[in-house]
């Protein structure tokens, strides 16, 4: 029963998650044009930019100079709209849109000093379209401690007009914009303190907006193409948040059930062989990481790729491991303070997960992201406790978790900006806690002894990560 409950969530997710009517992968054939710069000549511009303009400094020290920080460049595509206007519209239709300042393609330049970087996730990013234009400009500083005062109205006017001059035309084009007109994809401008629509810059319902905002020592503006609601318009049809709390609650009325009864003996089948197919997911989709990393242009970091092919090799081995051991019957459920251990390693994977995540620890990174956050976690870990003693479980918690994998996370980091540029939305948000559940599970169902030096493994990264986590965000203290 709850292996189809746990079908039915992962049903869920993913119809939320290609929910929009726009989703989808979108054909660059034709549109070669689009994609035509040169990255020097982005560098040189962006660079310029920020010598012209004051307000985009180091907040720790100042003044900042393009040609002593390191920086990155990457692509930024709008696939969804490309994809809707490509419909309707000719080629040459939508290369007048973009050159005349809607930001379908473009190319943000980050500007970072490691140290600084690692620390309070400091860094200047800004994004330039093909003909040169500044479409996006943000200065980010992390400081949790900072207050969050609304800036003044004279802020906001000065903002639009700096924006205006930034996207080569007049101020007066800026019109402002009711945030009820954003759809429920445009989540940071939803945050802005001044949001404007460029008007005559429209495209087959399409708008170009504008958002400008600033909040403790953060600041920036941002461009994006939309579909703006009108004021009778209904969200996108999706299945709401009606569908997963029925789900929920019937998962939980099923767990506390099956708390409740006795298994039966013999069991009809055997919930443990599902983790040896787990643990094969976990491997490919380490390998798939390793892959899309070593085939980017945009290239990798030396340190998460040694990340990733040290979680294959743990989880490998805990899968083979664990094969072994059950082919031969040789299965000892652990102590319960081994069992509250490995319970706990999980819970820590969880919170390192949330940590790594771009969003609010609670709300995520968007609302999938939250809702996997609030709903599956928690009965992986209830099904975690409960495994040790009652094999059925163990299907449970390895269902449930193959749910958290399923593509959602926006989060444009260095682990899904790869699997972002493939598919649009990256499954790896909760990969470290997929891998510490699996593993754990394992332990649980009696293989710990067999498991210590990989679990040990498995447990430096846990705590490597919430190392990381805490020395960038300084959270809880």
């Amino acid at each position: 029963m709850l292996v189809a409950l746990g079908i039915m969530l992962a049903v869920l997710s993913v119809r939320d998650s290609h929910g929009h009517r726009h989703a989808g992968r979108f054909d660059p054939k034709g549109f070669e044009a689009l994609f035509e710069a040169d990255h020097a000549d982005v560098v040189a511009r962006a660079s310029a930019y920020l010598r012209e303009t004051d307000g985009l400094q180091w907040p720790s020290v100042g003044a900042l100079d393009p040609n002593t920080a390191m920086r990155g460049v990457s692509q930024i595509l709008d696939r969804p709209t490309l994809k809707a206007l490509a419909k309707d519209h000719t080629r040459e239709e939508i290369e007048a849109f973009a050159d005349a300042g809607a930001p379908l393609v473009a190319w943000r330049v980050a500007y970072f000093r490691p140290f600084e970087y690692a620390r309070d996730t400091e860094a200047v990013r800004v994004t330039v379209d093909r003909t040169g234009r500044v479409t996006a400009a943000d200065r980010g500083n992390y400081k949790p401690a900072g207050t969050r005062d609304l800036p003044s109205e004279a802020w906001v006017s000065q903002a639009r007009i700096d924006a205006a001059a930034a996207l080569r035309i007049d101020a007066e084009r800026l019109q402002p914009l009711d945030k009820d007109a954003l759809p429920p994809g445009a989540r940071r401008l939803g945050y802005s303190d001044g949001l404007w629509r460029v008007d005559g810059l429209e495209l087959g319902g399409f708008s170009v907006v504008v958002g400008a905002w600033t909040y403790g020592s953060s600041i920036g503006f941002q461009t994006r193409v939309l579909e703006l609601r009108g004021p009778g318009d209904e969200a996108p049809t999706s299945w709401g948040s009606e569908a997963w709390v029925a789900a929920v609650l019937t998962v939980v009325m099923a767990m506390m059930l099956g708390a409740w009864t006795r298994d039966p003996d013999p069991p009809p089948t055997n919930p443990d062989a599902l983790l040896v197919p787990g643990f094969a997911l976990g491997v490919a989709m380490a390998l798939g990481q390793i892959g899309l990393m070593l085939t980017s242009r945009h290239g990798y970091h030396p340190g998460v790729m040694g990340v990733f092919i040290v979680v294959a090799i743990v989880l490998g081995t805990a899968g083979l491991v664990f094969a072994r051991a059950r082919r031969r019957g040789d299965l000892e459920p652990p102590s319960p303070g081994i069992a509250i251990a490995l319970v706990a390693l999980a819970v820590a994977a969880f919170i390192a997960s949330c940590w790594l995540c771009g969003g609010p620890f609670a709300r995520g990174c968007c609302e999938r992201c939250g809702i996997l956050r609030c709903t599956a976690a928690p009965l992986i870990i209830a099904a975690l406790v409960l495994a040790r003693t009652r094999p059925r479980f163990a299907g449970d918690a390895m269902v449930l978790s193959v749910v958290m994998l399923t593509p959602h996370c926006i989060c444009d980091n260095l682990v899904n900006h790869h699997w972002m540029a493939a598919i649009g939305t990256s499954p790896m948000c909760f990969f470290l806690f997929y891998g510490t559940t699996l593993t754990a599970l394992a332990g649980l169902r009696g293989v710990f002894s067999k498991l210590t030096l990989t679990l040990g493994v498995l447990a430096l990264v846990v705590t490597g990560v919430l190392a990381y986590t805490h020395h960038t965000y300084h959270f809880p203290w």
